[in-house]
């Protein structure tokens, strides 16, 4: 599984969410904007915001979690 995480994290705050899904990659990123059409095509689980205008980019999305949720 390959989760991409849109969220400015400490260094500690991104171990920590790496330890919570062994096995799984991860790709981090402040922005949207500083990840590529392939970063999206590759994801399987967004956290974070992403323009809706990107998301056809995002061919293996399965789970998509925004800033506003819960």
């Amino acid at each position: 599984m390959h989760v991409l995480v849109l969220l400015p994290l400490t260094a500690s705050q991104r171990t920590r969410i790496e330890g919570a899904a062994p096995g799984a990659s991860f790709t981090f990123a402040d922005k949207a904007a500083a990840v590529s059409d392939n970063e999206l095509a590759d994801a399987e689980v967004i956290v974070g915001n992403i323009p809706v205008g990107r998301l056809p980019a995002a061919r293996s999305l399965k789970l998509l979690q925004l800033n506003s949720a819960g």
